[in-house]
């Protein structure tokens, strides 16, 4: 036994080595690599604008004719593209550093913590009244479970709630206040096990920054940072400007070296430089941007793409109360109307099939509060429906899933300067779960989803779903 544990020990203490490590290369690549790539772009300018423009267009050297005004269209057009490709970049290096798009999660919960328990070992110490440090550690305890605390779920013993066993569920109330949210086949929401935190609808876990991430596409070292909901349209307009960047680069240093070995004998090294440097960095670009642009008329993810074609999605979807199905399952009513309080695995799910699948239900909230002062809240009953495998249940049309990344208008889809309109709807309900009053009365003129119903659009797949299993429609304001 003792050889068992140690050898245990060691494996976590391997795991956790190598996580640190890896860490630690990312954060060094984070802060080297964007320097590179500032550096690589100051040498352009050097070559193409001093060398081939000014030096051999505008003032040529003896036998050579002076064409200054193809020398000042090349700098023109080059900093008609050199721009916007480096706003667009430093417009993700910002969001990467002051807005990364990670889940509040067990890390910020355990900060607030510890800061209250130092607080109350200084209160003890000094002899002053313990209560209202232990009040102010229940409203932060409290806050994580209505969503407003820095964590969703960060105390929760996932597996107990699994099993059956009660106890404390913070952060349920972010998911079942909602009247579709994604769950595991037990009815509650997705869990992370390394973060220890419910993770909101199409979240996902990075391991290389060890944190979950709100529609995470991929880690990007190039970028130095997670690209995420936040910043995959800065990232897509990036991509596509520096593919046309080096594609024009490409061409212009092609040619103009030809042609100075042609009539001077000799090819220009700097020139030469830049069309290798061109012709990788084009490759590059052009592949991240087509591949980024394919999945946002797909409105999917890298991430999601990894199992696009088996991909099952579980759904919790609202019964309004005193709903009573029209058609009569083809299965015995004692499975259709299986109730738990605390869920236990699903036995059966919508399938490819035509014929009308039964489903599970679970109620919400888990557990009521034992005060009794405090009103009972209004339970919420949820059926637990499957999508077919292999189908997206986010996709919309094609034009609807381009605009929900880029933008309702053309100035947004060139333009790096607003997020895109599934990170900032202006429905009022933030990632984290805050409301904001004005933003609400924003979505209420706009015309947006001021009912909260959902975290992100869902399109006919959903649709087809819920027709099937027999429920009414979602109603979407």
């Amino acid at each position: 036994m003792p050889r068992t544990r140690n050898r245990d020990e060691s494996q976590k203490l391997w795991r956790t080595t190598n996580v640190q490590a890896q860490y630690s290369v990312n954060k060094w690549a984070a802060r080297i690599v964007p320097a590179i790539l500032i550096g690589v772009v100051g040498y352009s300018v050097w070559a193409i604008v001093v060398i081939l423009c000014i030096n051999y267009l505008i003032h040529p050297p003896a036998g050579v004719p002076r064409r200054p005004g193809a020398g000042i269209a090349i700098i023109v057009i080059y900093f008609a593209l050199m721009v916007p490709m480096t706003l667009c970049y430093f417009r993700i290096l910002q969001s990467i550093a002051t807005n990364p798009g990670y889940v509040s999660g067990r890390e910020e919960a355990d900060k607030g913590k510890k800061r209250l328990d130092r607080k109350r070992r200084g209160t003890r110490r000094d002899g002053q009244n313990e209560e209202s440090v232990e009040g102010e550690k229940d409203d932060y305890l409290h806050s994580q479970a209505d969503g407003s605390g820095p964590g969703l779920g960060a105390y929760t013993d996932r597996d107990a709630l699994g099993d059956g066993s009660p106890g404390p569920a913070p952060g349920l109330e972010f998911f079942y206040k909602r009247d579709i949210f994604e769950c595991e086949t037990d009815g509650l929401p997705r869990w992370c096990s390394t973060c220890k935190i419910w993770k909101p609808d199409r979240s996902h876990h990075s391991s290389e920054l060890g944190k979950c991430v709100y529609k995470m596409d991929h880690f990007c070292p190039w970028a130095g940072g997670i690209i995420s909901e936040s910043n995959f349209k800065s990232f897509i307009q990036f991509c596509t400007y520096a593919a046309l960047f080096c594609l024009f680069l490409l061409v212009v240093s092609a040619y103009f070296s030809a042609e100075q070995h042609h009539q001077l004998g000799h090819y220009s090294s700097p020139v030469l430089s830049i069309i290798a440097i061109s012709a990788l960095f084009l490759l590059f670009s052009y592949t991240m941007a087509y591949n980024s642009l394919f999945f946002v008329l797909i409105n999917s993810t890298t991430v999601d793409n990894l199992s696009r074609r088996t991909k099952v999605y579980h759904f919790a979807v609202l019964i309004p109360s005193g709903f009573v199905p029209a058609q009569a399952p083809t299965v015995p009513p004692s499975i259709l109307q299986t109730t738990s309080q605390y869920p236990t695995p699903l036995a059966t799910t919508l399938s490819n099939s035509s014929r009308l699948e039964p489903w599970r239900k679970v109620t919400y909230p888990l557990s009521q509060s034992s005060n009794e002062a405090q009103l009972p809240e209004p339970t919420r009953t949820f059926a637990i429906l499957a999508t077919p495998a292999g189908s997206n249940p986010y996709s919309l049309s094609k034009l609807e899933n381009f605009k929900t990344v880029m933008g309702e208008n053309w100035y947004d889809w060139l333009l790096p300067v607003r997020h895109s309109p599934c990170w900032d709807d202006g429905h009022g309900e933030r990632r984290d779960g805050q409301s904001d009053t004005q933003d609400e009365e924003k979505a209420a003129q706009a015309g947006h989803w001021a009912d909260h119903q959902f975290m992100y659009k869902t399109g006919p797949v959903v649709d087809d779903m819920i027709s099937r299993a027999g429920l009414p429609p979602l109603q979407r304001g």
